[in-house]
């Protein structure tokens, strides 16, 4: 959990807080977020930076994003 400043975006602080999480050997595999925390860029670089797969759904206006079609997690 953080404090920040009213204009700062909850998904945001995604980055600071898994890598808090891995300094004190706390971050978990997977963290279930509500929809300010996730978008496809947060998705793809907590798995990419800290290896936690983020989980939740995604704002209304996320459509395919060119990673995600690249990527083998999402190829059938």
């Amino acid at each position: 959990m953080a404090t920040t400043a009213a204009p700062v975006m909850d998904s945001d602080t995604n980055a600071a807080r898994h890598a808090g999480l891995a300094r004190q050997a706390l971050l978990p595999d997977e963290e279930l977020v509500d929809t300010t925390y996730a978008s496809v860029d947060h998705i793809l670089k907590a798995a990419a930076d800290h290896g936690v797969t983020l989980t939740g759904p995604l704002p209304r206006r996320s459509g395919p994003h060119p990673r995600c079609l690249r990527s083998r997690r999402f190829h059938h």
